[in-house]
């Protein structure tokens, strides 16, 4: 029996459902990601970058900068906020109801807080926790709002306010991520670090500004008068990295800081 045709269709349909999950899907899925409104701001976000951050991704390419440093937030798990935001008329009922929600609120405290709103009452709590106590503080026309708050390592140690997305990187190509963290995670460097002379100075000696920095030096004394300008561009690229928030503005090239002398 001849099992020619058979191998070649159980060949075709393997590689056929391949390009169809690994492929196909994928792109349907981000191929057409489009900007969006931030929430509550309402601002456009991803913006494209401006022409100098645009050329200073190409010198963070050049310079291999992603061998060291990735471009990508890791979270966890989420956790929520509950937070009041209008005690509306029936006050009374709602301080109790905050006295239950608020382990060791008293009624003095409660009638405090609701003269200072918006208040956090619940913090970093399961959902299932936040759904009960918006629940309970719905009395009326109170008006209670519950956040989702992104927790993990990368975001504890302040490299952004969430997870990197496919979006983030909506105008970046190619796309450096990075694979691996010899230095710190560089994706929400520009909401971090907005100073542009910091920048500049950690090129030229990075030990200067940050202690046993393993960064090897960028820009030599030789070179400075020539390339700072000509290294601008990467900080630009360094400070338009606002992944995680929007581009609220446009860096531009300030003229060059006094040098100090470093021996």
């Amino acid at each position: 029996m001849n099992y020619g045709p058979l191998i070649f269709l159980a060949a075709f349909f393997a590689l056929a459902a391949s390009w169809f999950g690994l492929v196909l899907t994928p792109h349907m899925q981000v191929g057409h990601l489009q900007p969006t409104n931030t929430i509550p701001a309402g601002v456009t976000y991803p913006l494209s970058r401006a022409g100098l951050a645009r050329e200073g991704s190409e010198v963070y390419r050049a310079n291999g900068c992603a061998y060291c440093h990735s471009q990508q937030i890791g979270q966890t798990a989420t956790v929520c906020d509950v937070i009041l935001t209008d005690p509306g008329t029936n006050r009374t009922d709602l301080i109790r109801a905050l006295e239950q929600v608020k382990s060791g609120l008293s009624e003095s405290e409660a009638n405090q807080w609701l003269s200072s709103l918006p208040r956090t009452v619940l913090g970093g709590v399961k959902k299932e926790v936040a759904d009960a106590a918006v629940k309970a503080l719905k009395i009326g026309d109170a008006k209670v709002e519950l956040w989702i708050v992104p927790v993990g390592p990368d975001i504890a140690r302040g490299w952004g306010k969430r997870r990197s997305v496919a979006e983030d990187f909506l105008y970046d190509y190619p796309v450096m991520l990075g694979e691996q963290r010899i230095g710190p995670d560089l994706a929400d460097i520009g909401a971090r670090m907005p100073d542009m002379n910091w920048h500049l100075r950690h090129l030229y000696a990075p030990l200067a500004e940050v202690k046993n920095s393993l960064m090897p030096l960028t820009v030599t004394s030789l070179q400075l008068e020539k390339s700072s300008m000509a290294y601008r561009p990467m900080h630009s690229h360094c400070l338009q990295n606002w992944r995680h928030g929007p581009v609220t503005r446009s860096f531009r090239p300030a003229p060059p800081p006094p040098w100090p002398h470093i021996s």
